[in-house]
């Protein structure tokens, strides 16, 4: 099964592999309704050739064209009391990516030359939310890693990633429940969030994810 996800990976200009189902169904579900209805989250707010976040105020002044990103950010330390079994199902999650076995996971089904040093964060995105593009490189990111966990989540929705590859062609991945997606954050030339539509309601567009080190092509 490794042989067959390397093949896919190395198949296109821009590596990249999806896997579907990644999670066992009890924890993705667990997972999910930790992000989706017991979660606390910032907003977030971005502007192009600005590093670090900005202020709302100093993000609604600019133009709309400098504005990079709106998304919102889990609040890591949300928990007075003991946590509910959904929290600690992530929490679980959140360390498991940052662990050895998870980078030696990534490794053999890429290939690539990693370390065991990850950096994992959670995000969600609803309506209006968006990412410009840009690249993941930097600070030895070598791998990056998603795990999208909205349930019902379609195309219609927006909130797609669209993936760059060397050709400039670009692929669009939905981002479908329990679905784990890894891409080559040197050999992919760019990548963006589209805009998250009206028609996803109320519906919040969830992840986990992150960047394993690894050695520069």
């Amino acid at each position: 099964m490794l042989r067959e996800y390397r093949a896919r990976f190395y198949s296109r200009r821009g590596p990249f592999v999806v896997l579907e189902d990644f999670l066992p169904d009890s924890l993705a579900r667990d997972v999910s309704r930790f992000l989706i209805e017991e979660a606390a989250y910032r907003p977030s707010f971005g502007l192009c050739n600005t590093a670090g976040e900005c202020t709302e105020r100093d993000w609604l002044a600019a133009e709309k064209e400098k504005r990079f990103y709106r998304y919102q950010v889990l609040e890591e330390k949300q928990w007075s009391g003991r946590p509910s079994a959904a929290a600690r199902s992530y929490v679980n999650l959140r360390m498991a990516f940052g662990t050895r076995p998870f980078a030696s996971f990534a490794a053999a089904l890429t290939g690539l030359p990693l370390f065991y040093d990850t950096e994992v964060g959670t995000h969600c995105m609803g309506s209006g939310d968006f990412l410009k593009e840009h690249r993941d490189v930097g600070n030895q990111r070598r791998l990056t890693f998603l795990l999208y966990l909205s349930t019902g989540w379609r195309q219609d929705f927006g909130g797609t990633l669209h993936l760059i590859d060397g050709d400039k062609a670009e692929t669009c991945i939905v981002p479908k429940y329990n679905l784990l997606l890894l891409f080559d954050a040197v050999a992919n030339q760019g990548h963006y969030v589209a805009p998250v539509k009206a028609a996803a309601g109320d519906l919040l567009r969830v992840s986990v994810g992150g960047w394993i080190h690894g050695e520069a092509a």
